[in-house]
């Protein structure tokens, strides 16, 4: 079987998917769906396996390198396992 890994935010911390942790994704762009979600469904439809990547670094966000990052960081990893 095929399989495909999308990344889903990249170091930069835009996010394919309508985080409610950050203003930095799709929801504020002319894209107003879930790129993540959309190529999971479609994958699943075609038998290919699915996996995403989430950087660990985010330049955008103001929490990086201090003790909060740790929940944000967490908060969209369970947003995207959801």
């Amino acid at each position: 079987m095929k399989g495909m890994v999308l990344t889903a935010k990249h170091h930069g911390g835009f996010c394919l998917w309508p985080s409610k942790y950050t203003e930095h994704s799709v929801k504020n762009s002319p894209f107003k769906g879930d790129v993540v979600k959309e190529t999971a469904e479609a994958c699943q439809r075609g038998g290919i396996k699915f996996g995403f990547y989430l950087s660990p670094w985010d330049r955008n966000s103001q929490y990086y390198g201090t003790p909060e990052y740790n929940d944000y960081f967490c908060n969209q990893l369970t947003e995207l396992h959801a």
